[in-house]
């Protein structure tokens, strides 16, 4: 898991500028394009997904997969893109201090055996969940989910 920190939030922001949008990717692939019916370009403009879409189509609405998996259904080719996204976790933890150096009744300091004061922090944690699966056959969409 990740956690919430300077570093986090640089990489957060240096990820969220190089992300693409099915505009920019348009705008990077003419050839790709050329090659989609005008029903495919229309969903690949509004990032949808639809069945019979080739692989081409579906990286232009969505962009790389995170995971590939590819296999065999029925004699034929199987793939299935699956593409993730962060979710914050919010986590809390309490410690109780021990040791030499206590606070005592209205914050009074001494030296002795005993337990110090708690201290308690909150972080956040983000974890990978499924934002969509697109399963294809022989190169085309036969499937898809997305989160909702």
């Amino acid at each position: 898991m990740l956690r919430f920190s300077l570093a986090g939030i640089a990489a957060a922001a240096i990820v969220g500028c190089a992300s693409s949008s099915p505009q920019r990717r348009i705008a990077a692939n003419p050839q790709m394009v050329q090659s989609l019916s005008q029903k495919d370009l229309a969903a690949v403009q509004s990032g949808r997904i639809a069945e019979g879409m080739s692989r081409d189509a579906v990286y232009l609405a969505l962009g790389v997969p995170n995971n590939v998996m590819k296999g065999s259904r029925a004699g034929k080719e199987s793939e299935m893109w699956r593409y993730t996204s962060l979710q914050p976790v919010v986590s809390n933890s309490f410690f109780m201090g021990a040791g030499a150096g206590c606070f005592g009744p209205y914050g009074s300091r001494y030296w002795g055996p005993g337990f110090g004061p708690g201290i308690m922090t909150t972080g956040t944690d983000f974890i990978p969940v499924t934002a969509a699966v697109i399963q294809f056959e022989n190169g085309r969409v036969i499937g898809w989910e997305r989160a909702q």
